[in-house]
């Protein structure tokens, strides 16, 4: 069975709460990412920021680039464990609407994060995602679903 550990993400940045919009924009492009988890002053996990978040034109920050994020983010954080099963992060995606859970150890620390990307990049380099034991999702090869 793939377990969220097989997929995940392992180098997670993390983005302090007072970090201002302008400035979680610009390292959100930098690292080529569309999100991460939110940190507050003493290093707690409080949130996570997104770029919906960062351009949502109902929440203000388009109006104010030097907001804090902390206003933003979303301050609920999902989070599985690395040993869970990987099909547990994709059903809290899809019942939460959600594009990233974070991993956290036994003790709350963050060891990882999980998104649709990360399933996508599995999925590219083995040709199926095991979502239990004994059965798979294929990947289906262009020419046997009649691609030219």
């Amino acid at each position: 069975m793939l377990k969220v550990r097989d997929v995940m993400t392992r180098n997670v940045m993390t983005l302090p709460a007072s970090l201002s919009v302008q400035e979680a924009a610009w390292a959100l492009m930098h690292r080529g990412i569309s999100g991460a988890p939110v940190r507050d002053s003493d290093g707690e996990l409080v949130g996570v920021i997104s770029e919906r978040d960062l351009i949502n034109p109902d929440r203000g920050a388009l109006d104010d680039p030097m907001m804090a994020i902390e206003q933003l983010m979303t301050p609920a954080l999902l989070s599985v464990d690395a040993d869970d099963p990987a099909v547990d992060a994709v059903e809290m995606m899809i019942a939460h609407h959600i594009h990233r859970v974070v991993v956290v150890d036994p003790l709350g620390d963050l060891v990882g994060i999980i998104t649709p990307m990360d399933f996508l990049r599995h999925l590219a380099k083995h040709g199926h995602l095991e979502i239990e034991a004994g059965s798979s999702w294929p990947i289906a090869q262009a020419d046997a679903i009649g691609h030219h």
